[in-house]
């Protein structure tokens, strides 16, 4: 749920994925792919294991397939996220409510104990997260007024601004996702939210 920002061009591909998918499934036979989908299925309800055993983490829903969605009781999510980030891992946010989501396939075989290993080590850190955190919800009130009275041309180069602020390579900032999916879920105006995202996204990158 939420938004849906992509920094590359996604979804429209050329025939060569769908030929080298059909290759695979001719390699591996049915009893190949069946292997591969057990052991993925285990590597899934090993880390959906471990995440309920961190007491301030929850997993949303039920999940029956090899991909999940949890929040954080505690603290903000997000700031998770962009600290798994740091040591490796690329998880996908999710609005409504706040999550990741993570989606296992044979290559995360393996590496399950060093992703929750991580993920303690994360939490262990998340009350530093959430004080640089809080210092960016000024901001992100003032943005939502500004968006209000501010001429657009104004508010789009200002998120542009931002968004360069929030570069996770060239700016300061430990928590530019955590930022960026503060302020998308807290304007009231969510007819412009797609520009103000596409904005931010560009000073970014």
């Amino acid at each position: 749920g939420g938004i849906f920002a992509s920094t590359t061009f996604m979804g429209t591909k050329s025939g060569g994925p769908v030929a080298g998918c059909w290759a695979i499934m001719n390699h591996l036979g049915r009893e190949g792919y069946r292997e591969i989908a057990q052991e993925v299925m285990k590597t899934t309800l090993r880390i959906r294991s471990g995440i309920e055993g961190f007491k301030s983490l929850e997993i949303i829903g039920n999940p029956q397939m090899s991909l999940l969605a949890f929040t954080s009781k505690a603290g903000n999510i997000f700031n998770i996220g962009d600290a798994l980030h740091r040591k490796g891992w690329d998880l996908d946010r999710l609005q409504f409510p706040d999550a990741l989501h993570l989606t296992v396939t044979s290559l995360n075989v393996g590496m399950e104990e060093k992703f929750l290993k991580d993920l303690g080590e994360v939490l262990g850190e998340e009350q530093d997260l959430e004080k640089e955190y809080k210092a960016t919800r000024t901001s992100i009130r003032m943005a939502d007024t500004l968006t209000r009275i501010l001429p657009s041309v104004v508010v789009d180069s200002l998120s542009r601004w931002a968004g360069r602020l929030m570069n996770r390579t060239g700016g300061s900032s430990r928590i530019p996702q955590a930022a960026l999916y503060g302020i998308s879920a807290s304007f009231k105006n969510r007819r412009n939210i797609s520009k103000l995202i596409t904005n931010i996204l560009d000073g970014m990158y």
